[in-house]
């Protein structure tokens, strides 16, 4: 049987992980959403020598990509890739279409966008 114990996080703040920095406290979700863009950087050195790696795909949908740091180093290495990042509404509310790199605020729960990737 799976004993399924609270979370430090959900101990320590009466929440989960994901309620305590989105709902809570934007300013959590902000620091969270930095570092996670700080992290995408290792993408450019996966395109120096990967390229082949989006051979054959037109469309790419980033679930969680949070303010696109990761989509625009790959949109801009691909200009004839569609790459739409997709995150919570209030992620992507301010952020704005980029040549290829467009943004759509959803519940990955509920649906995803359409793309080969």
């Amino acid at each position: 049987k799976l004993i399924v114990r609270p979370s430090p996080v959900k101990i320590g703040f009466g929440v989960g992980f994901w309620d305590l920095i989105h709902h809570n406290n934007p300013e959590k979700m902000s620091v969270f959403n930095e570092g996670m863009a700080s992290d995408s950087q290792m993408v450019n050195l996966a395109l120096r020598d990967c390229n082949s790696v989006f051979e054959g795909i037109e469309s790419v949908v980033d679930v969680g990509g949070g303010n696109g740091a990761t989509g625009k180093i790959i949109s801009e290495a691909f200009p004839d890739l569609q790459y739409t990042v997709f995150d919570l509404p209030s992620v992507v509310a301010d952020l704005n279409r980029i040549g290829n790199l467009s943004y759509v605020g959803g519940n990955m729960f509920e649906s995803i966008p359409q793309a080969d990737v």
